[in-house]
């Protein structure tokens, strides 16, 4: 069965098809100020950060925000193949508010390093989409996320005892999502993993 999946997926990238995924999601969204340098650090050579953005009156001066995704997608598919459905965790570091120094070129989210608790998943999502993930060791509990990859740890603790998180509902129930919104409503890229050193 995999090796039908892995023809499919081959002759997928030789085409002009645009793809979009069916998934069930539960995720967690964190966005955290870092210093200027530790986000600068993210990016590929020739890219620089945007200072003059939406979210700068909210966080402290000389920081950047990071965004996490920590997520659960269940029943995942392609609309055109219902039939063959993946779940997997996953986690996604995003860089807002990226350009090249050109008027021509952003701000874009820059994606730097994605997680995912299957191979084949995180080799499908390169594959299909050019997303730079990874195979990892994750685990996701109703308020703990853990991810290890090459001996890199992540791990992280929710709280959902706040008005914010007490509940399960639409995006639209929670006001303060919308800064992430405004981090996110760009288009992304991501750098190529052969070349990641």
């Amino acid at each position: 069965m995999a090796s039908k999946h892995l023809i499919f997926l081959c002759l997928l990238g030789l085409t002009n098809i645009t793809l979009a995924v069916d998934c069930v999601d539960h995720a967690w969204f964190s966005m955290i100020p870092v210093p200027y340098e530790v986000a600068e650090t993210l990016l590929p050579d020739g890219f620089c950060l945007e200072k003059n953005h939406p979210l700068r009156s909210i966080i402290p001066e000389g920081t950047h925000p990071l965004l996490f995704e920590f997520g659960d997608q269940s029943g995942c598919h392609e609309p055109g193949i219902p039939f063959f459905k993946t779940s997997f965790i996953e986690m996604k570091l995003e860089v807002p508010f990226v350009n090249d120094g050109s008027d021509s070129f952003g701000p874009n989210v820059l994606k730097p390093y994605i997680y995912s608790s299957t191979f084949f998943d995180a080799w499908s999502s390169y594959l299909t989409f050019g997303l730079p993930t990874y195979h990892a060791t994750m685990k996701m509990t109703d308020n703990s996320y853990y991810v290890e990859y090459k001996g890199m740890k992540i791990e992280a603790q929710f709280n959902t005892a706040s008005e914010y998180t007490s509940k399960w509902g639409s995006i639209d129930d929670f006001p303060n999502f919308q800064n992430y919104v405004k981090a996110v409503a760009t288009p992304w890229f991501c750098k190529n993993i052969f070349f990641d050193s």
